[in-house]
């Protein structure tokens, strides 16, 4: 949308992947400029509901904010992300296995050296993945911890 004149600059379709085009009901620019405002469709069942009945759609709405650089953005997620990539899900994206030490530390944290201080992401925020960073930041390199994920 152009900001002066009001008009449609471009429009998109919302790409068919499962049903989140049904799900997406409004995207807009937020009146002040600070970014997109998706509302979505959120489905709940209570416990309460009889069998078969369909669950209760109600909305919600977020706001993406709009930054002025890649990092800013990269910052911004990685503060707001409740995970990290799994191992399986690093190598299925062809990303090295070990993954980003803020995984471990938590976002801001990196140079934090009190482990009892972090607030590592899922699936890195254990006792062994601390231990394995520790150790790898004073000099001594052992395997990264293993696990099902």
């Amino acid at each position: 949308m152009d900001a002066k004149s009001g008009g449609i600059i471009a429009t998109f379709q919302v790409p068919k992947q499962g049903n989140i085009q049904d799900q997406v009901s409004e995207i807009e620019f937020d009146s002040r400029g600070r970014g997109i405002l998706i509302s979505y469709k959120v489905s709940t069942m209570r416990l309460a509901e009889p069998a078969g009945q369909s669950p209760v759609q109600t909305s919600e709405t977020i706001l993406v904010p709009i930054f002025d650089d890649v990092q800013a953005t990269v910052e911004y997620f990685k503060q707001r992300i409740t995970r990290c990539l799994t191992q399986r899900e690093r190598q299925e994206a062809f990303l090295e296995p070990e993954p980003p030490h803020w995984c471990i530390t938590g976002h801001n944290r990196e140079r934090e050296s009190d482990p009892a201080k972090w607030q590592g992401k899922w699936p890195y925020d254990t006792t062994e993945w601390k231990a394995w960073l520790v150790d790898l930041r004073q000099g001594t390199k052992s395997a990264m911890p293993t696990r099902q994920q």
